[in-house]
């Protein structure tokens, strides 16, 4: 599969406010659809959590506005992070009038175990990445093939994860691309850890 540490193994722990869940309308946005695809797939449990099988499938574009994070690569300086960046970004949405077009998502483009650096966002029309100004960036997520699975459970299990699609990629062959993110499906003031789902998308090279 390559050099690991050249491309993006975040394995982080992914944080959504109570205020990012009331103003982006996450729950209209596949939120069914997901809960479909937990019930035909899910994994057995693995001592708290478990996943979807993994499915390569083809990913439409998704233009988002981010704030850059960096961070110490734990929990609480994750989850301090990701709270701090959610704000920032929801703040400018609602300034500008712009209506997120997806669920609170994280971007990875390289690992570092020593420093997290990621991307906070959320996913919006085209057309609303031309509104991008400091402390905010605008970019997209290419179209392409990305390996999926949706881990349900606790962020902090989510390492555990990463690993079991790395053992994956490794027993098929597969290569990573230059991009992975994460997507929240669930609202964790509403929904307990062992039952918080995270679509994971890993970009294939």
């Amino acid at each position: 599969m390559g050099n690991r540490d050249a491309g993006c193994r975040p394995g982080s722990f992914g944080y959504s406010t109570r205020e990012v869940w009331e103003r982006c309308g996450a729950f209209e946005h596949g939120h069914d659809v997901a809960a479909k695809r937990c019930q035909d797939e899910i994994e057995p449990d693995r001592g708290g959590m478990a996943m979807t099988r993994f499915a390569i499938v083809d990913t439409d574009p998704v233009p988002y506005l981010y704030v850059d994070c960096e961070c110490d690569p734990t929990p609480e300086a994750m989850g301090a992070a990701m709270a701090q960046a959610f704000g920032t970004v929801m703040g400018f949405l609602q300034r500008h009038g712009i209506r997120p077009a997806g669920r609170p998502i994280s971007v990875y483009h390289d690992y570092d175990p020593a420093r997290m650096r990621f991307r906070v966002g959320m996913p919006v029309g085209a057309d609303a990445l031309r509104a991008a100004e400091a402390p905010l960036s605008g970019d997209t997520i290419p179209a392409g093939r990305a390996l999926r699975c949706t881990h349900v459970g606790p962020y902090g299990a989510l390492r555990e994860t990463y690993e079991a699609l790395e053992r994956h990629m490794d027993e098929e062959g597969l290569t990573m691309g230059a991009v992975c993110w994460e997507s929240y499906v669930d609202d964790p003031a509403e929904v307990p850890p062992e039952r918080l789902r995270t679509d994971i998308h890993m970009a294939l090279g």
